[in-house]
């Protein structure tokens, strides 16, 4: 278990209890407990998330790719930006994380030992 990770949506931070799971399709799962905790209605016809906070609403907006994730490169990026586009950069870190890789704990190293062993 990992107690009181520090979850921040728009700035707000709303800590959560986690629960270690090999699930790998998704990052975090939020339970039922969670969700009424912290008021949250989910509108999934237009893809958001609504929190009721004391201090008014705050609504994440999901996106919804048409066709798959699609990896672009930096240039790619910075020309988009250029043009006008709409840019987010966005980091997940865990507070009280060393912040080493462990290699073990990558899917692909697990997968292919023998490929990635120690020289």
């Amino acid at each position: 278990r990992a107690r009181g990770v520090d979850i921040q949506i728009a700035g707000q931070s709303m800590p959560a209890d986690l629960v270690i799971s090999p699930v790998e399709l998704y990052d975090v799962i939020l339970g039922m407990d969670w969700l009424s905790f912290y008021r949250v209605h989910l509108d999934c016809y237009r893809g958001r998330v609504v929190f009721e906070r004391d201090g008014g609403r705050l609504v994440f907006q999901g996106v919804r790719p048409t066709s798959g994730s699609i990896v672009i490169s930096a240039i790619q990026a910075e020309q988009l930006i250029e043009r006008g586009c709409e840019a987010y950069l966005a980091t997940i870190s865990m507070a009280g994380s060393s912040g080493e890789v462990v290699f073990e704990d990558i899917r692909v190293v697990r997968e292919f030992p023998d490929v990635f062993q120690s020289l």
